[in-house]
């Protein structure tokens, strides 16, 4: 008896162990491709940068906020005002503040 429990354990814990190394395995391509975009940030390769943002936005349920805020950038850099409107929209669902957005936007820009 003392063996089949231990069999019947061992079989659920294999199945069990299976998501969570799906879910490791996709927040780290995640990061990876948030490393990427903020290398291209760096050297001001903004379009490089807002395709990957953008990608990523696509395959994944939650992004973080600030990663939204960085694409909203690179789209204000490559002049892209549609996908600027979206990201900030999500930056402000995800709970910016406009006057926030709005005051870096201004420093960013040089506007006053």
């Amino acid at each position: 008896m003392i063996y089949k429990v231990l069999f019947l354990s061992a079989i659920w814990c294999l199945f069990i162990q299976q998501p969570f190394n799906k879910s490791e395995q996709s927040k780290g391509s995640y990061f990876d491709s948030i490393y990427s975009a903020e290398e291209f940030i760096i050297c001001q390769d903004y379009k490089s940068a807002l395709k990957i943002y953008s990608d990523l936005f696509e395959n994944y349920d939650s992004p973080r906020v600030f990663d939204y805020y960085n694409a909203a950038l690179c789209a204000v850099y490559c002049n892209n005002n549609k996908s600027f409107l979206i990201f900030v929209q999500q930056c402000i669902e995800k709970g910016f503040r406009f006057d926030f957005i709005e005051s870096i936007l201004k420093d960013k820009l040089g506007l006053s």
